[in-house]
């Protein structure tokens, strides 16, 4: 199946013309050619055919869009039976829709696949491409400010299309080491931050721990190891506390979040 350049869906999805996107998206992926006539009713039951469940309302909102925006040539038709004329259309080339648009195609430009009952609303659509863009970009850092904005959408919404999917959203954290003045400088109450405590320190390994690390050894043997695990905790950004585990000789870093990494699990 051949789909929409990138381009020309995210242009139109964060300038508020996502049905005129999904609508674009599905044509295309659909297989109607370059300057085919079209009608409405023509273009579901192909839709049907190809197995895209999409509503005549969302089709006509699309086409709407479409023919404002200077897309879609359309021209009256004369039925062969009585009745009323008909609207037909043209779907022109990409290239035309982006010069239209003054919109420029890359060399190598993206045409991110989406599942086809995604063309069933909006939000699915806007969902399908979310996985579509993380499933190419898997173990980077995104933030979730561009992730939204590449969808017209804002960056709470992508959480919400990620729920129940297959999407794994791994947060990151940068830290600092914090030096013995700069705990003193710590706030003495808890407050609202997006900073916080992060402790590490080592201590030895418990018996259920060792156990299970080292499950391949014999239990006579394993007595005689005396193995250490990393402790992390963490911790509300108080002064008492950075200074608490400071004597106690831990190291005491000052942690933020930042973008998440993320992979699509392969499992599910």
């Amino acid at each position: 199946m051949n789909f929409a350049p990138n381009t020309i869906k995210e242009y139109l999805l964060q300038n508020g013309f996502a049905h005129a996107a999904l609508t674009l998206d599905a044509l295309s992926a659909s297989g109607v050619a370059e300057w085919q006539i079209c009608t409405i009713s023509d273009t579901l039951k192909w839709f049907f055919l190809q197995g895209i469940d999409m509503s005549a309302s969302l089709l006509r909102k699309g086409i709407k869009q479409l023919i404002e925006l200077g897309i879609l040539g359309t021209q009256i038709v004369l039925s062969k039976k009585r009745g009323r004329p008909f609207l037909a259309y043209r779907l022109p080339s990409f290239e035309a829709i982006a010069s239209a648009l003054r919109l420029k195609l890359h060399d190598k430009e993206n045409h991110h696949a989406v599942e086809l009952k995604s063309f069933e609303s909006v939000r699915d659509y806007r969902a399908g491409l979310h996985r579509a863009y993380l499933a190419m970009n898997q173990k980077k850092q995104i933030s979730r400010a561009f992730l939204g904005q590449r969808l017209g959408v804002k960056a709470r919404s992508t959480y919400n299309y990620e729920q129940g999917t297959d999407i794994i959203a791994t947060p990151q954290y940068d830290m600092k080491l914090l030096s013995s003045t700069e705990i003193l400088k710590l706030p003495t109450h808890k407050t609202a931050s997006k900073f916080f405590l992060h402790v590490e320190f080592e201590r030895p390994m418990t018996e259920d721990e060792k156990n299970r690390a080292y499950a391949w050894v014999s239990p006579e043997a394993r007595k005689s190891l005396h193995p250490t695990t990393i402790d992390k905790r963490k911790m509300p950004l108080v002064r008492y506390l950075a200074l608490r585990e400071q004597r106690l000789g831990h190291d005491v870093y000052l942690a933020w979040q930042v973008a998440n990494c993320y992979e699509i699990d392969s499992q599910s």
